[in-house]
C-alpha cells in the first residue's frame, strides 16, 4: 500500500500527485545502508551476524514526521496544502518574475524582518497577521499581499533580501538549473 505521502502531495482542490522522484527507493536504500553499517558494527563487537530487514512502506511512513503527529494528536488526517506548511505561515513556495522560490518565515522576529525587507511594514502591525495563529487564520488575505510584492521581484532579488536578515529562502531550480549550478558541478 501507499504510505500516505501521495495523499499529502498536490494542491488542495485536486487529486493526489506522485512525488517527482523515486523517494521510496532512495530513503529505503539509506535505511538499508544504516542497517548494514550497524550490523557490521555489532558483528565486530560481538562476533555474531545480524539480520537486516528493510521495508519500502516502513521507510516512507517514517517520512510523514509532523504530518503523522498531526493525525496522532488530533485524530484528523492532514490534507493536501500545495507547498504550504500546515502550522507556519508564510512557509511555502511563491511565484517570482523568473520562477518559483521557497520561503520559510519560522518565528516572529523573522516575520518582522520579512515585512520590512519586502517593503510592506504596515502588515507587521495588522492584527490579522500579528501572530502565526492569526496568519494561519487569515492566510488567504496575507497570500494576496505577499504574492503582489514577490511577483515583481526575481528569485535572486528575493533571496538577497531575505538571506541578509536570516530568513531561510531558496530558488526552486529546474533540473537543468540545479545540474548547471557551480556547487553541483
Amino acid at each position: 500500500g501507499e504510505s500516505g505521502m501521495m495523499d499529502l502531495t498536490g494542491e488542495p482542490d485536486r487529486g493526489p500527485v506522485k512525488i517527482g522522484s523515486s523517494l521510496a527507493d532512495i530513503v529505503t536504500g539509506l535505511y538499508a545502508f544504516h542497517g548494514i553499517l550497524l550490523a557490521l558494527l555489532a558483528r565486530h563487537r560481538s562476533g555474531r551476524g545480524q539480520y537486516v530487514d528493510i521495508s519500502l512502506l516502513d521507510s516512507m511512513v517514517s517520512t510523514l514526521t509532523y504530518q503523522a503527529e498531526i493525525y496522532l494528536t488530533t485524530g484528523r488526517s492532514p490534507t493536501r496544502m500545495g507547498s504550504r506548511h500546515p502550522s507556519i505561515v508564510p512557509y511555502e513556495s511563491f511565484q517570482a518574475t523568473d520562477g518559483f522560490i521557497n520561503i520559510a518565515v519560522t518565528n516572529q522576529k523573522q516575520w518582522g524582518n520579512f515585512c520590512n525587507v519586502m517593503e510592506f511594514p504596515e502588515v507587521t502591525t495588522d492584527p490579522r497577521f500579528d501572530s502565526n495563529p492569526n496568519r494561519i487564520e487569515n492566510y488567504v488575505g496575507l497570500k494576496v499581499i505577499i504574492d503582489r510584492t514577490l511577483r515583481k521581484l526575481t528569485r535572486s532579488e528575493i533571496t538577497e533580501r531575505l538571506s541578509a536578515v536570516g530568513i531561510p529562502v531558496g530558488p526552486i531550480n529546474t533540473v537543468g538549473e540545479i545540474l548547471e549550478d557551480p556547487h553541483i558541478r
